[in-house]
């Protein structure tokens, strides 16, 4: 096996049990935690005993306001995510994907994509905005098309009466 990266000497934390291991990076995910095979180690590091933990998944994010451009948030964000231990951010894009919509969300959706791709340090997704009976039935069909696997419901509007509100 090749990895990119093995951590000794760390104590890991799980929601079980705390112990001594290491953990084996492959192609910029976890390949291995605990014992690691034997294979090609690119880069090892020594973590001295200290605690490595499960990251943080924030579950409401808002990245690009007027201010600051998408991009730049994904970067300053996303740094400021792993400082704190957060490894996963899901952004919420003011966009319903309501179906007359679905070109707008994917023209939104794709040039964040890959200022994520470019600039993020960690794991982003996207909430969906589900404002119609339409959308709802087509939840399958949105997962699949656009990659969105978490949702919004507004309640208080619905359809094209939310529109102004977003």
């Amino acid at each position: 096996m090749h990895y990119d990266l093995v951590i000794d000497n760390c104590r890991i934390v799980t929601p079980e049990s705390i112990f001594p291991g290491r953990i084996a990076i492959s192609g910029g995910k976890i390949a291995s935690v605990g014992r690691v095979a034997e294979g090609v180690i690119h880069q090892k590091l020594d973590a001295g005993g200290k605690f490595i933990l499960p990251g943080v998944i924030d579950t409401h994010v808002h990245l690009g306001t007027t201010e600051q451009h998408f991009s730049e948030a994904v970067s300053t964000e996303s740094t400021a995510a792993v400082a704190g231990g957060v490894t996963t951010l899901l952004v919420y894009k003011q966009i319903p994907v309501l179906n007359k919509f679905k070109d707008l969300f994917k023209s939104v959706l794709e040039p964040d994509m890959r200022a994520i791709e470019e600039n993020s340090l960690v794991d982003i997704g996207f909430h969906g905005l589900i404002l119609d009976d339409d959308s709802l039935d087509r939840i399958d069909e949105i997962v699949d098309e656009m990659g969105i696997t978490s949702f919004k419901f507004i309640m208080a509007y619905r359809g094209e009466e939310a529109m102004p509100h977003f």
